[in-house]
């Protein structure tokens, strides 16, 4: 036989074989059970029933059973949880959970052994109740060592499914994943905006601090005051942000419901690291004036970073992370205000600027088309001229930090005393710290922060220059 011959009839073989194969296979009985709907996403859908005639979903699993029922303004809530606020979302994601059951593949159809699959007993059930009484059971097993879903059967059938994680993750939860972490309202909501009250910190081996606003009666954010341990100006960049802190703290998660006394101790809360109580108010919000307090503690963080915390009349333990609480980040250093004094000029008739040697300047300030301008002994002060000197005046700030300092023994060096339209003066003085620095001192109060020496003969030679109708910087 030639090559040829032998190549065909090879060929030949083959083709008799594959059809031998494409016989049998045809000759075999049909599979029984539902007809898979493939989607777009790649999932058989075995189940599904409109999210609005749900009415009840039971869940069991490892965190414990509980059911959720829908309410008559068809809101769901979970029993025995109607005292805490919800989270709306992940009663959506339930019901989304419970209303379909999507397998992404068949895993086995009859397995002799479910507990390789976590499905005997089962890790977790789901049992939905329909409002035209019909009933559904989904069952959760182990996660598939893929890690791309978990291994589940639905309602009588014995097939084990693989169904995404994303499908099933809310039948996992417990009760607790179903209450709102949100412990205060946001700076961001625009329609109900919060303004802090008061704040009262006491931390553990620390002094207690008060901050208040300046005038409680104003209806935006102000300026605020430290009125203990001491009486200090709020810092406006750095304290502005402190304020925001105390808004929007949200916990990482709920880990306890109605804690015991014995739950406390073990979440450090018997003996707090730090309590804080924040009064605020909803700037538009329809009891617009109402007072809100968050009398809140905290447990010192734990080696992985995390906090735990109660809020007095909420019955709950709260986990949250150390990073989400940027207030703890703050000190004295960075809060005590450094400006040395800004009075709005719209409220200042005049000032004088007096120096220990008897040197002594005094300025009227006027005002003409919205420009300030200014006059001293009878010598006019153009408005680029005395703008340019009420801005270093008002515009230095401390340099260095030093704490609260009583000054009543120190010299004075110079004093600015600022003249106010409603007959009162306000008094700046630079007392002597030390050879190189003099301390600031607003109306005999202690001082916080130092200056170099120089800022005093700066405004000496400022003065004069300002009287030969020179601008100045706020170098020095």
């Amino acid at each position: 036989m030639s090559k040829q011959a032998k190549t065909l009839a090879a060929m030949a073989g083959i083709i008799v074989v594959l059809a031998v194969v494409l016989v049998f296979v045809m000759a075999l009985p049909e599979k029984e059970g539902p007809e898979p709907v493939y989607t777009t996403g790649g999932y058989d859908e075995l189940f599904k029933v409109e999210t609005s005639a749900i009415t009840s979903i039971a869940v069991s699993n490892a965190e414990g059973s509980f059911v959720a029922q829908k309410q008559e303004d068809d809101t769901w809530m979970i029993e025995g949880l109607e005292a805490f606020a919800k989270d709306d979302t992940a009663y959506s994601d339930l019901v989304d959970t419970a209303s379909a059951f999507q397998s992404t593949r068949v895993v086995e159809e009859n397995p002799e052994d479910l507990e390789k699959y976590g499905l005997s007993p089962a890790q977790a059930t789901i049992d939905i109740t329909c409002e035209d009484g019909t009933t559904q059971q989904f069952r959760v097993g182990d996660m598939a060592p893929t890690g791309d879903g978990y291994y589940a059967q639905l309602g009588d059938s014995q097939t084990v499914h693989l169904v995404r994680v994303a499908n099933l993750e809310m039948a996992l939860k417990g009760e607790r994943a179903y209450i709102d972490t949100l412990i205060t309202p946001s700076a961001s909501n625009t329609s109900q905006f919060p303004l802090a009250h008061t704040i009262q910190i006491e931390q553990e081996g620390a002094q207690t601090i008060t901050i208040e606003p300046e005038d409680p009666d104003a209806e935006t954010v102000n300026s605020y005051l430290f009125t203990q341990p001491f009486e200090a100006r709020l810092d406006n960049e750095n304290g502005s942000d402190f304020l925001y802190s105390f808004f929007g703290i949200a916990a990482d998660e709920v880990v306890c419901i109605s804690p015991t006394q014995e739950q406390i101790a073990e979440y450090g809360l018997d003996a707090p690291a730090i309590h804080f109580v924040l009064t605020y108010e909803l700037i538009g919000d329809e009891e617009e004036g109402k007072i809100y307090t968050v009398d809140a503690s905290l447990s010192a963080a734990d080696e992985e970073g995390y906090c735990y915390m109660q809020v007095q009349g909420v019955d709950l333990v709260y986990k949250i992370a150390q990073s989400a609480l940027p207030f703890l980040d703050y000190t004295f250093e960075n809060l005590v205000s450094r400006d040395l004094y800004i009075p709005d000029y719209e409220q200042v008739e005049g000032f004088s600027v007096i120096f220990a040697d008897g040197d002594r300047y005094d300025f009227t300030l006027t005002e003409e088309d919205g420009a300030l301008k200014g006059e001293s002994n009878g010598v006019e002060i153009s408005s680029d001229v005395m703008t340019s000197f009420y801005n270093v005046l008002v515009g230095s700030r401390g340099e260095n930090y030093i704490g609260q300092t009583d000054v009543s023994q120190m010299q004075e060096q110079m004093r600015i005393e600022y003249h106010l339209k409603d007959g009162t003066d306000d008094v700046l003085r630079f007392v002597t710290y030390d050879e190189r620095m003099v301390m600031p001192v607003l109306n005999e109060e202690d001082g916080f922060f130092t200056m170099r020496v120089a800022f005093v003969e700066k405004i000496r030679s400022d003065c004069q220059k300002v009287l030969n109708g020179q601008t100045v910087t706020s170098g020095y």
